[in-house]
């Protein structure tokens, strides 16, 4: 009777936990209550028509001063690159915040710059620069910063095999930065600018309602 009992009880807890679970998988889906980065990337998805986005990446902003988590993410596909705000908060999960998709090339690199969470009494402009090498013959990638010495790019693989990097740096104003991409010998195989007043370069923020 007591074995009864006790099985009729665990049924009970695992039928309460399936429940709560769909509860918070709808929530999720509807966007109510955000489980995951992903679901502030959907939204994203949905607002440019960009199509499924794959989450490359993602760094946290360490200059949100306001409850919650905050990140910056990086996310492509065979058309765009998208670099994007999220915030976390107990009672809304992950909320997307401001986005922008920039159209893959056939240049060696393909790369997007933004600016996120700026403190103008502090003149600190934390960027993120986020981008892909197409050109297989691309060894290495250098950035400088409106006329700093260069600096090396650190390049990651991601699951289908492709380069990619994910920089960070801080500036007291809205910075072009020079890419530069060069072979194993150190030549040059490509070498331009993103200009701070070009499409490929962004000021991100958390504030966007969608």
């Amino acid at each position: 009777m007591r074995k009864k009992r006790m099985m009729t009880r665990r049924r009970s807890a695992l039928r309460w936990l399936a429940a709560l679970c769909l509860l918070m998988l709808a929530c999720d889906l509807t966007g109510l209550y955000g489980l995951t980065l992903r679901s502030a990337l959907r939204r994203q998805e949905q607002y440019f028509f960009t199509g499924d986005l794959t989450l490359v990446d993602s760094v946290t902003d360490g200059y949100e001063t306001e409850v919650g988590v905050g990140r910056v993410l990086a996310a492509e596909n065979r058309d765009v690159l998208l670099v994007g705000m999220a915030r976390w908060t107990p009672w809304h999960g992950w909320k997307a915040g401001f986005a922008w998709p920039v159209e893959r090339t056939d240049s060696a690199v393909d790369a997007v710059a933004a600016y996120y969470s700026w403190d103008y009494e502090g003149n600190q402009y934390p960027h993120v620069l986020f981008g892909y090498v197409n050109d297989p013959e691309t060894a290495r990638v250098q950035f400088r910063v409106d006329g700093s010495p260069a600096a090396e790019a650190v390049l990651w693989t991601d699951r289908d095999g492709q380069r990619y990097f994910l920089e960070e740096y801080v500036t007291d104003f809205p910075a072009s930065v020079r890419l530069i991409a060069l072979d194993r010998q150190g030549g040059v195989l490509e070498d331009r600018m993103i200009s701070s007043k070009s499409r490929a370069y962004i000021s991100l923020g958390y504030d966007w309602d969608i």
